[in-house]
């Protein structure tokens, strides 16, 4: 097979729109899509890109039904081009997905027998007269695509960052995490900062809340009743924050606070399995309690969720609380 020459790599379908828009990669290379807001679900470690498939293929169909036109996930076939390129690009913002992007493409370049020296980045931050967090390349319209930062190879340092932030991430027990992040060499300030906000993801130990179930609540407690409206002012809590995710998994994660198994819902939808749009919600009087840290949702519910590499399981004992930025066990 001959050598491709250049392979760019965008992250979901409206950062390739934008990118195929904006005119600027040369003739001949050619465009990669990845779909997995890696922001999002369980991050083991990398053993075989079939396993990765699987497992982030079964995550994304419990958080929706798989929508062939619209798909939340892929591992593409086009990937093993990636072994063959001489160069590779990957355009990404400074959000924890596309930061964790990055540092998943160094492991899958070498299980696909490449070296991770071939890879670099366009990496944009800011962008304008005023300046906004460009925590994806999805945020940019192609004119500022266009107007991108040059591509940078990745160093030994940066390479060497990058598998420390994964293994971290990606480790069965926090401990890997906080040391992580005490360690960092500050070679990607960027992927530091990103991976920091995972601590915000741990349940407060007075509410049993992480950050973004806290949002929820509080949203729909202030704007409630429509879905689609706490939906949208919690996704503008963030939009400044490297911590980003999307809708989906945002009304995902709103569905789980009336799911059928929980002993004192938080929150009250119309129809659970509703459109977004056709739902309505109401906070419970637990859920105002949970809010206002005088009941813990944790020890109320129980917990059976992933951050990143690691499995909050009550039921085992494995439950971490975040005590500004320290992760302590349930006691």
């Amino acid at each position: 097979m001959c050598p491709i020459a250049e392979v760019h790599i965008a992250l979901g379908d409206s950062a390739a729109g934008s990118l195929r828009q904006a005119k600027t990669l040369p003739a001949g290379a050619q465009l990669l899509t990845l779909r997995d807001h890696l922001g999002s679900g369980p991050l083991p470690p990398l053993q075989s890109l079939i396993q990765w498939r699987d497992l982030r293929r079964t995550f994304w169909e419990s958080v929706e039904p798989p929508d062939p036109d619209y798909p939340l996930f892929n591992l593409p076939e086009e990937i093993s081009i990636l072994g063959d390129a001489r160069s590779i690009t990957l355009w990404l913002g400074t959000g924890l997905a596309d930061q964790l992007q990055l540092a998943w493409l160094v492991q899958a370049l070498r299980l696909l027998g490449a070296d991770p020296a071939r890879l670099g980045t366009v990496q944009f931050s800011g962008v304008g007269r005023k300046v906004f967090e460009v925590v994806s390349v999805a945020v940019l319209n192609p004119a500022e695509i266009a107007a991108h930062p040059p591509a940078a190879p990745l160093t030994e340092a940066a390479i060497a960052e990058l598998d420390a932030a994964w293994s971290a991430v990606t480790a069965p027990d926090p401990a890997a995490l906080v040391e992580y992040l005490a360690s960092a060499s500050g070679a990607l300030p960027l992927l530091s900062r990103a991976v920091r906000t995972i601590l915000g993801r741990y349940p407060d130990p007075r509410s049993g809340l992480g950050v973004w179930d806290r949002q929820l609540l509080k949203w729909t407690a202030a704007k409630g009743p429509s879905a689609a409206r706490i939906i949208g002012h919690t996704m503008g809590y963030a939009m400044d924050s490297p911590d980003w995710v999307g809708d989906v998994y945002l009304f995902h994660r709103l569905r789980r606070l009336d799911a059928a198994d929980l002993p004192h819902p938080l929150l009250s939808l119309n129809q659970p399995r509703a459109p977004m749009r056709e739902t309505t919600v109401e906070i419970t009087d637990t859920g105002r309690a949970v809010l206002s840290g005088k009941a813990n949702a944790v020890r109320l519910n129980g917990i059976d969720d992933w951050i990143a590499g690691v499995h909050l399981d009550s039921r085992a004992g494995r439950v971490w609380f975040n005590r500004g930025g320290t992760l302590t066990p349930m006691s």
